[in-house]
């Protein structure tokens, strides 16, 4: 058992007890709900730590490993360019890079050694909770039109960003506290723009 002070967040209390934590833990559930690193103790409670073997955990891995994608990629070829993310195959997805008149074998060596580099800076996924017209207003500016149309037909008030670095996104899921959890992955080129970004888990 961990004693723990009253109105200490999750986050501290990993921090300062690295040793009771495997470093594999994606997530953390307090009485059976997933809760960000942020939530702050306030009561005896039951907290329970699980991986990316775990459903809900394997659903956050990919969900992060995409937005470390989108930021790597954004940050190599512009702004523009942009990544579909197709259909699911065994333990991956298939994805289609687009406005990048050729996306090569080399191009996604650069994009996985970028995205190696986020993820060994253990950078922090930080969420926010914005009105959805607020997004909505976010995303019809920065020319995403299929992302603001999709949060247009939420029927919730407000909604859940995530924020990784200066690039905004919107999940379906909750995300890891930090990318450093997310440091197995391979990405496989197919042929021109399209390849398959491979989640390996950690008993994989």
């Amino acid at each position: 058992a961990i004693k723990i002070k009253k109105n200490t967040s999750i986050r501290d209390v990993i921090k300062s007890n690295e040793e009771h934590f495997d470093k594999s833990i994606i997530g953390i559930k307090v009485n059976n709900d997933i809760v960000s690193y942020d939530y702050k103790i306030t009561k005896d409670i039951s907290l329970n730590t699980f991986n990316a073997n775990d459903i809900d955990g394997y659903k956050m891995f990919q969900a992060g490993l995409k937005f470390v994608m989108i930021v790597a990629l954004k940050e190599l070829f512009g702004h523009d360019v942009d990544v579909i993310f197709d259909h699911s195959i065994a333990r991956g997805i298939h994805a289609t890079i687009i406005n990048k008149d050729e996306f090569n074998e080399d191009d996604a060596i650069k994009l996985s050694n970028k995205m190696k580099e986020i993820i060994n800076e253990d950078k922090q996924f930080v969420k926010l909770v914005v009105d959805v017209k607020e997004a909505y207003n976010y995303y019809e500016k920065v020319g995403y039109r299929e992302k603001a149309l999709n949060i247009h037909n939420i029927s919730n008030q407000i909604i859940n960003l995530y924020r990784l670095d200066n690039y905004f996104n919107y999940f379906f899921v909750d995300m890891p506290d930090s990318t450093g959890v997310l440091n197995k992955f391979d990405l496989v080129f197919i042929n021109n723009n399209e390849f398959a970004l491979m989640f390996p888990t950690p008993e994989s």
